[in-house]
């Protein structure tokens, strides 16, 4: 639904729709919404994915116990410490 296409809410009351009408018009707009959700689950659930396989460590510092602390992960172009990167995608 654009912007163009948004419902006056006024004129669907002063027309005096009865509940079979206004059950039917929510519940499309339900169908809708519930779509887009699932639309942008997936999308949210294959980023995770990409950021989880994609990411390449691009800076490593090492302690003297021999234990490595990645300083900075680029992914698809974007540079940051591990968890500014984790928050994004």
């Amino acid at each position: 639904m654009d912007t163009d296409d948004s419902v006056n809410w006024d004129d669907l009351v002063d027309i005096s729709l009865e509940p079979r009408t206004w059950y039917s018009f929510v519940q499309a707009q339900i169908d809708l919404l519930r779509t887009h959700v699932l639309g942008l689950e997936k999308q949210i659930d294959e980023s995770v994915k990409a950021y989880e396989k994609e990411r390449v460590v691009t800076d490593v510092e090492e302690y003297d116990d021999g234990y490595a602390n990645i300083i900075l992960e680029e992914h698809r172009g974007i540079e940051g410490p591990p968890n500014h990167l984790e928050e994004i995608f």
